[in-house]
């Protein structure tokens, strides 16, 4: 009989190291889900602040994914705002509300105020961008409205500035009201000891006076005083745009030193250029140990739940049946040997993508700040010059400098060519017009998209038009072809390259085997944009290349 209440106590105990057993794995699962949600949104912020808005986009779109698998309403509401914040500096500001409006609801129905007010604002900045006035004071008082309440006085001075615009700039212009406003803008900016929001009210009285008022000294005496506010302060951007209006307005007034407040202006945005250039150095430089490190602290990690869940399941096993835990046992060590390879192996081609992403963007911001920044300052300089000829060679000097700005052009246009901005289509028709003027080879395009009709980010565009570029060279170099054809497709979910020539083929292994870097930069162009190669070549019978790109 007590060996019977023995086996019986006995059970029961299993039963309960069962069930707690069971419970601490539903937890410590939701709690890696919660943490690899929390990093996606990391991630996705990493990257908008690195203007990589569609790589951020990305990881905001799986943050959200797991977020509602977990029904973990605040992730589900960053990750909608950050989808919408991409979505307005990608241009496309109706989607971008859209976004924003459901993270409104999302954080009404479960009462997070203080993300709610942010939100309310950042609609309401939208709707001011789009000159719906009804709608941006609505969604902007609501904001006020909660910050009275907590009293975050910066928040509601910059609020009132950006209303402010409407009778500045806006089409019912009306100096009374946009003075009322201000006037509030600066109390609460004021009472929040906010140098920043002060100087932000300061710079909207400025846009009043100049724009409206046209009192140019007034003007002149506000930009001065944003300027003083601004002077020790860490926001440059700030400081480098009130630089930037006071030579405005000195250049109304007549005033000689608005040149040189000009070249100031210039050479405090190649100072803020230069800090952020040596910035993104330095992360390049680390880059590769960062990622190796992250992979050792993950293989670490995964090292230690491993063991963790051993010490669980052996102790369970112990106690039920010494047969089936050891069978278990096996099968799971397996899953988690391979899901740590999984992650390890995702981990590498993650940090590959980044880096390449990283130069790719580098360039792009490389060629437009080599052309908005350095080839404005050359015409400035160029404007600062004598009219007349004096003790200085005034023609030499115009035209070296005419030379450096057609050169820092030609700089531009290898980055990234200025063509691009007229879409790709465009981009390609001149390629192969340069091409056909060498008369050495006939370059055939077709294609029946219309650019307008083609809207891919800039990204893409680019990496197409570097493939096409590629090929089309590799072709030109070395099939003996005199004609070549090249067709750009648009379907529902792809668009499609498909590139032919009728020379002498190729053995396909080549490529594997090819010591130069043309190939590797197809394939990690192609790569880069998720798309898909396949290549036919026969001997004398030509070849062609057909790649998919997935929208």
């Amino acid at each position: 009989m007590n060996y019977l209440v023995n086996c019986l106590n006995t059970s029961r105990v299993f039963a309960i190291l069962l069930i707690l057993s069971g419970w601490n794995a539903i937890y410590s699962q939701k709690q890696n889900t919660y943490q690899k949600i929390d990093s996606l949104i990391n991630q996705g912020n990493d990257k908008f602040r690195n203007v990589n808005f569609d790589g951020a986009q990305k990881e905001y779109m799986n943050a959200l994914r797991l977020s509602e698998k977990t029904k973990n309403y605040f992730q589900q509401t960053k990750a909608t705002k950050g989808i919408a914040l991409t979505h307005y500096y990608l241009r496309d500001k109706q989607t971008a509300l859209k976004w924003l409006h459901r993270s409104l609801n999302l954080c009404q129905k479960h009462h997070y105020d203080s993300l709610t007010a942010q939100i309310n604002y950042t609609i309401g900045v939208m709707y001011v961008e789009l000159i719906e006035k009804d709608s941006a004071e609505y969604y902007t008082y609501k904001a006020v409205d909660y910050w009275e309440k907590e009293k975050n006085y910066s928040a509601i001075s910059k609020s009132y500035s950006i209303l402010s615009e409407f009778y500045i700039l806006g089409k019912d212009k009306n100096i009374k009201k946009a003075n009322e406003i201000l006037n509030k803008a600066e109390y609460y900016a004021h009472l929040s000891q906010d140098k920043s929001a002060l100087a932000f009210a300061l710079m909207k009285q400025v846009f009043l006076q100049y724009y409206l008022v046209k009192d140019y000294k007034k003007a002149l005496a506000l930009v001065n005083k944003a300027e003083s506010e601004l002077q020790d302060s860490k926001f440059s951007e700030d400081l480098m745009y009130a630089i930037r209006s006071k030579a405005m307005c000195l250049a109304k007034l007549g005033d000689s030193t608005a040149a040189d407040y000009m070249l100031k202006w210039f050479d405090f945005k190649d100072s803020i250029f230069n800090k952020e250039k040596a910035k993104e150095l330095s992360k390049y430089e680390v880059l590769y140990e960062v990622s190796a490190k992250e992979r050792k602290i993950l293989a670490q990690k995964l090292q230690i739940q491993h063991e963790k869940n051993n010490r669980i399941l052996s102790a369970s096993a112990f106690i039920i049946v010494l047969l089936l835990s050891f069978l278990f046992f096996m099968n799971y060590r397996k899953k988690q040997k391979f899901k740590t390879t999984v992650l390890l192996h995702e981990q590498n081609e993650k940090t590959v993508r980044e880096i390449y992403l990283a130069e790719q963007n580098e360039r792009i911001r490389i060629a437009r700040d080599l052309h908005d920044s350095i080839g404005q300052k050359l015409s400035v300089m160029k404007m600062l010059l004598p009219s007349k000829e004096e003790s200085i060679n005034v023609d030499n000097i115009a035209k070296y400098l005419d030379e450096t700005i057609v050169e820092v052009r030609s700089i531009s246009h290898n980055l990234i060519p200025e063509i691009l901005n007229l879409g790709l289509i465009k981009a390609v028709k001149e390629l192969i017009e340069s091409i056909n003027a060498s008369e050495n080879i006939q370059v055939e395009f077709s294609t029946k998209i219309n650019s307008q009709d083609l809207s891919l980010p800039l990204q893409t565009e680019l990496s197409l038009y570097r493939i096409i570029q590629e090929i089309t060279a590799n072709i030109i170099r070395h099939s003996k072809t005199k004609t070549l054809t090249i067709e750009l497709s648009h379907h529902p979910d792809f668009i499609q390259l498909f590139i032919a020539d009728q020379g002498i083929g190729f053995d396909k292994n080549e490529i594997d085997n090819a010591k130069g870097i043309g190939w590797k930069n197809i394939y990690a162009r192609i790569k880069l944009i998720n798309g898909s190669i396949k290549i036919n070549s026969q001997k004398n019978k030509g070849s062609n290349f057909l790649i998919n790109i997935p929208l």
